[in-house]
């Protein structure tokens, strides 16, 4: 993103991107579950453009967001989604 052709495709990807609602109906599948990474202001900002998707089946979700551990808050379910704008 030092060049200026760079920053302008960066700016054009973003303007291109869906909304998170969007990603999560695309995401939708029965017998899974569609979990979205929500960066927080100090993440990664390649997680920031490309909002990460993760299906899990319902009986896996609880062990994953233990192994994750603090990480796991960052996961948000569509429910957490509902009305907001990203």
């Amino acid at each position: 993103m030092r060049h200026p052709l760079g920053r302008h495709d960066g700016v054009a990807s973003a303007l291109r991107a869906h909304s998170d609602e969007t990603l999560m109906r695309a995401a939708a599948e029965p017998g899974v579950r569609a979990l979205l990474y929500e960066p927080r202001a100090t993440a990664n900002p390649f997680c920031t453009t490309l909002r990460p998707v993760i299906g899990v089946r319902p009986h896996l979700e609880a062990p994953f967001r233990q192994a994750l551990k603090r990480d796991a808050r960052r996961l948000v379910g569509p429910e957490h989604l509902a009305g907001a704008a990203r």
